[in-house]
């Protein structure tokens, strides 16, 4: 994912694809959320620096925001 993430970050979705592998390789734990309501630093999902989150639910709805800096997102689509 290239985004800063300072502020809540949807995912751009590639087309037909149906599943995400959602990797935190960073040295910040990210927040995230499905349900139309943003994720906030301190509210969402929590995925901490090695975490890993298989996501089969609706992509076009995730969104992710860091704690703090060092957040980085790996993301591998699937159909």
């Amino acid at each position: 994912m290239s985004a800063d993430l300072a502020t809540s970050a949807s995912l751009t979705v590639p087309a037909n694809a149906l599943y995400a592998h959602i990797e935190n390789n960073g040295t910040a734990a990210v927040r995230w959320r499905d349900d139309g309501t943003d994720p906030t630093t301190t509210t969402g999902g929590l995925l901490l620096p090695g975490d890993v989150l298989d996501y089969d639910g609706d992509l076009d709805e995730i969104e992710f925001i860091r704690e703090g800096a060092g957040a980085i997102l790996d993301i591998h689509y699937y159909s």
